[in-house]
């Protein structure tokens, strides 16, 4: 049986929990799951890890769960590679299609989107379901209605007539405005504090890059790749060291803006958030309490580097707390890397380099019992570069059980689109 895949991402980040969006309306609107809905904008819980992600409500009438799935994240509900809703009412809801009654099937509309619209009956419960397939996202309209109070229907089906998607349009156009009203004023940009190496350099870059969009794809269990959205954005002055950086969550929302300068002989940043609804790996910054902070900036970065190469580096709240630290060994072809939480390393990643200083091969060890516990490792293939040499787009295979009972299995792909200075 093939195991659940987790990938991990470090980040300088606080994990939260957000209460949905709000805006001026008095329906529920997601941006990041591309639909609005006549419920309150405060929702029970969110659903947002796997394969897309749902919202709940509680209501006097009825429990609600309206989003989305991605179709390459329900593999089940495939016949002969072809979508079927039968199949995945059959695999996906069968809480209440395999003991509960079917009372109907029949055709349903979200706008001009066909889908399908079931009603089951249990021994305490009326369920009401609505799937459309819109693009590469299954959409989910469900609620449970109670036995004692079943009369209750006809405002279920009010509630998911007054779902409506939003446009990719709008979404990107509500996205962009998120960013630039978090975006902090920019520190001084001089006088610069050079490093050894520029920013690029140390990213084993080539050429004059302005502006790096870095996006991600999982496979699904049935090894079908699953839609890719952007993790991160950065832009770069022509010196190659870095001036922005956009943080994405899981679903593509923007969550953080940082923007970077100097100030006193340090390079410093300033940091804005942005609260995403459903968001699993949302970022808030909480800044240390109990002693001053330079309110010209929020973080500054030391580096070290040994025999050219970069060796340390950590970030520091602008009162001197430091929040991070990272050491980087370099051996022929390897590349070991140590992140620390106060003294002691909580995570080491080995990295297999090739002739151009690719990784080809990374290995996470984490401690257990005083020693280090080596994990699977991921095989990384390139498969596209651009016209400086610069990878654009690469795979990540992993192998599962031991020796010869090893099977690999790909992971994700990542990929990368360039911008050059001119």
């Amino acid at each position: 049986m093939r195991p659940c895949r987790i990938l991990v991402l470090a980040t300088l980040s606080v994990f939260i929990w957000i209460e949905g969006y709000s805006q001026e309306t008095k329906n529920y609107v997601s941006f990041a799951g591309g639909f609005e809905v006549n419920l309150p904008r405060n929702v029970r819980g969110h659903n947002g890890m796997g394969s897309g992600m749902r919202m709940t409500w509680r209501q006097p009438e009825a429990e609600y769960e309206i989003g989305f799935h991605q179709r390459q994240g329900l593999p089940l509900a495939y016949i002969e590679g072809q979508f079927s809703y039968e199949e995945a009412v059959r695999r996906y809801f069968n809480k209440f299609s395999s003991d509960g009654e079917s009372i109907y099937v029949k055709a349903a509309l979200l706008q001009k989107n066909p889908g399908f619209e079931y009603k089951f009956k249990t021994r305490n419960s009326i369920f009401i379901l609505r799937l459309f397939l819109v693009g590469d996202r299954v959409y989910q309209l469900l609620a449970q209605i109670p036995i004692a109070i079943e009369s209750n229907e006809q405002k279920v089906l009010q509630v998911f007539d007054s779902v409506k998607l939003i446009s990719a349009d709008d979404t990107a156009r509500h996205f962009a405005k998120q960013i630039a009203d978090a975006t902090p004023k920019t520190p001084p940009q001089d006088p610069k504090v050079h490093k050894y190496k520029s920013d690029i350099q140390d990213r084993n870059l080539k050429g004059s890059v302005k502006s790096i969009k870095y996006e991600f794809a999982g496979y699904a269990l049935n090894d079908s790749l699953k839609q890719k959205y952007i993790t991160l954005y950065e832009e770069f002055d022509r010196d190659g060291n870095l001036t922005k950086a956009i943080d994405h969550d899981s679903q593509g929302s923007p969550l953080k803006v940082t923007v970077y300068g100097y100030v006193s002989g340090r390079r410093v940043s300033r940091i804005g958030s942005i609260e995403q609804e459903g968001s699993f790996f949302g970022i808030l910054i909480e800044f240390p309490s109990g002693s001053r902070l330079d309110n010209r900036f929020d973080q500054y970065f030391t580096f070290k580097y040994l025999n050219g190469m970069l060796a340390e580096e950590s970030t520091f709240w602008s009162n001197g707390v430091r929040t991070s630290r990272a050491t980087y060994r370099f051996l022929k072809n390897t590349k070991i890397t140590s992140y620390f939480d106060g003294g002691r390393a909580f995570r080491r990643i080995v990295a297999n380099l090739d002739d151009k200083g690719n990784e080809i091969k990374l290995t996470n060890f984490e401690p257990d019992g005083g020693k280090w516990q080596e994990q699977s490792p991921f095989d990384i293939k390139y498969d596209t570069y651009d016209q400086e040499g610069n990878w654009t787009q690469r795979s990540s295979s992993r192998c599962y059980g031991l020796g010869e009972k090893c099977k690999k299995f790909p992971e994700y792909v990542e990929y990368r689109s360039i911008e050059y200075y001119q």
